[in-house]
């Protein structure tokens, strides 16, 4: 959908906020560094993230596997 990538990049990096705009949900005074992180995975069979590849500290997928019957 169209401006999706733009709200995510934006969430996960606040040199990517709008001007003027500060998130302080506490009202301290104390604006949040991110909202987030935003990451692609490597491709879509192996849906691997930056952990997953040890590349960051970013995203890890976890997937759980059910037992056989």
């Amino acid at each position: 959908m169209p401006g999706v990538q733009d709200y995510l990049h934006q969430a996960a990096d606040p040199a990517n906020w709008a001007k003027g705009i500060v998130y302080d949900p506490e009202h301290d005074g104390t604006a949040l560094t991110s909202l987030g992180v935003h990451e692609h995975w490597n491709n879509a069979t192996d849906k691997q993230y930056s952990r997953n590849l040890k590349t960051g500290n970013g995203i890890e997928l976890v997937k759980i596997l059910k037992p056989a019957r």
